[in-house]
């Protein structure tokens, strides 16, 4: 009896090894190799690359790039949580057809970070795109969603709360159902 189930314990073992301990002694390979996602061709390079990264928090390009990442981060992060709170409010009221809203609201954070992506830069073409083919029927000049840089940025942040305010709603919805479980027990 105690020995077996020592034996149900190898496929997780073989799981957890095989699903992060060698990913990363991987990571760490090829972090001291010259390797380049395009080619397979690698030489080992000892700790240039941290030598290289150590530089590059000096350089301009590296706090421009961590500046634009803190302000997508913040808007992203506020409005998830102010507009999860309030859609979540609204779904746990007792209306006909929350069903479907419910559908509505979840399916953006069930597809694939990669269908997403593709789908809005359909919508945000400047050239065929659904958003500025209406914008130009209002009589405005479309807007260079992909292209001009504040432009872009705005995208990347409406994708990205169109993506995962769900998941904000449904943090919030399972956490108010834990509320009133643990209220009336």
């Amino acid at each position: 009896g105690g020995w077996f189930r020592h034996i149900l314990f190898i496929p997780t073992l073989g799981f957890l090894i095989t699903m992060t301990i060698f990913p990363l002694l991987y990571s760490l390979g090829v972090s001291l190799s010259d390797k380049v996602t395009t080619g397979t061709i690698t030489n080992f390079i000892g700790l240039r690359n941290y030598a290289d990264l150590m530089t590059g928090i000096k350089s301009q390009e590296f706090w421009l790039s961590t500046g634009v990442t803190l302000r997508i981060t913040l808007a992203t992060v506020v409005i998830e949580m102010v507009l999860g709170v309030l859609i979540a409010l609204i779904l746990n009221q007792k209306l006909a057809g929350m069903g479907f809203f419910r559908l509505l609201i979840f399916l953006p954070m069930m597809l694939a970070p990669l269908v997403a992506g593709l789908f809005w830069r359909l919508l945000l073409d400047q050239t065929f795109g659904l958003i500025d083919y209406f914008i130009a029927a209002l009589g405005f000049q479309p807007i260079p969603w992909l292209i001009h840089p504040n432009y872009a940025m705005l995208g990347v942040i409406i994708v990205d709360v169109w993506q995962w305010t769900p998941f904000v709603v449904l943090l919030t919805q399972a956490g108010g159902l834990y509320q009133v479980r643990g209220d009336s027990a």
